[in-house]
Formats: structure tokens, C-alpha cells, sequence
């Protein structure tokens, strides 16, 4: 169960400012972004495969 502790660590670099002011922090904060969202959303559509599998697979095709 990798998700929880990168939400931590997505949060905490969310939280320093640094990380945007140079062209390196801002390439690894939006790539943390999109890692989030990524995981976010497999995430999501793993817990709303669990509890509605057949309206997920209907989305899906």
C-alpha cells in the first residue's frame, strides 16, 4: 500500500513554497501534480469498481 505515503509526501512539498520559485521545483511540482491526480483517480476508480462494478465496466465501454 504505496498510496497513503505519497499523499504525505505530495502534501508536504505542496506546502513549501521553494519548490515553485525555480525551474527544477516547478518541473517536479508539476510532476507531482499529475502524480497525484494519477494516483487520485486510480484510486477512485478502484474503490468505485469495489462497491459498483457493473455501472464501471458500462462507463468503460
Amino acid at each position: 500500500m504505496s498510496l497513503p505515503s505519497n499523499h504525505v509526501i505530495v502534501g508536504k512539498s505542496f506546502s513549501s513554497p521553494g519548490n515553485t520559485e525555480s525551474p527544477t521545483g516547478r518541473v517536479s511540482s508539476e510532476a507531482l501534480r499529475i502524480g497525484t491526480m494519477l494516483s487520485l483517480e486510480s484510486e477512485l476508480s478502484f474503490l468505485f469498481r469495489l462497491r459498483h462494478p457493473l455501472s464501471w465496466s458500462a462507463e468503460v465501454l
